[in-house]
């Protein structure tokens, strides 16, 4: 979006002006936005921007979501540090699923082919001799998928 004034972020947010200049002068306090006095602009930098946003692995948004659940069962896991016992999984579903999926999805879609695949032991191999084979990425998919089978039960 690119730098904007407390005014022209909460118009093309829909949001509150005197909500959006407390947060912003609580985030540029905090060192997470750049503001410039001279054009009274805020700016997210690029360096946090990756952070922050988008639909990949680096994107860290996704785990804050942990705190706020995990924070649901304080007492209940205080009560087992006094007591005995725990919170059973089921308790913390289907939230908990959702956000370990949110953030292990950016994770998958970027890392699977080139990052955890390749440790399989032979799966490299199966997969340039696919890519050789056919460019088609519905195939590989689906011969990626048979080949993990397959060597799952070697």
């Amino acid at each position: 979006m690119g730098p904007a004034t407390c005014i022209e972020l909460a118009e093309r947010t829909g949001l509150d002006e005197r909500y959006v200049r407390e947060w912003l002068g609580a985030m540029t306090t905090g060192g997470i936005f750049s503001y410039d006095a001279a054009t009274k602009t805020y700016v997210l930098p690029a360096e946090h921007a990756v952070v922050l946003t988008g639909h990949t692995m680096r994107n860290m948004v996704p785990l804050s979501r942990m705190v706020t659940l995990l924070a649901k069962y304080v007492e209940a896991v205080g009560a087992c540090f006094r007591l005995g016992g725990g919170v059973p999984y089921s308790a913390f579903r289907p939230e908990f699923t959702q956000v370990m999926e949110d953030g292990w999805r950016r994770i998958y879609d970027e890392q699977l082919v080139t990052g955890f695949l390749p440790r399989v032991p032979g799966f490299t191999n199966v997969t340039t001799r696919m890519s050789r084979s056919d460019s088609k990425p519905e195939y590989a998919l689906r011969t990626s998928a048979a080949a993990l089978v397959t060597l799952s039960t070697c």
